[in-house]
């Protein structure tokens, strides 16, 4: 758990980020595939 003291925030921010991207990105490509199931 010590491990996370030496990681710098910016690192951590970064990978935050890209986390949220990457899960908004899922939830974005669901949400088309849902739509098009509908309208087909």
């Amino acid at each position: 758990m010590k491990l996370f003291l030496f990681i710098p925030n910016s690192f951590t921010i970064r990978g935050i980020i890209a986390q949220l991207y990457g899960f908004i990105y899922h939830i974005l490509k669901m949400h088309e595939r849902t739509e098009r199931e509908f309208t087909t």
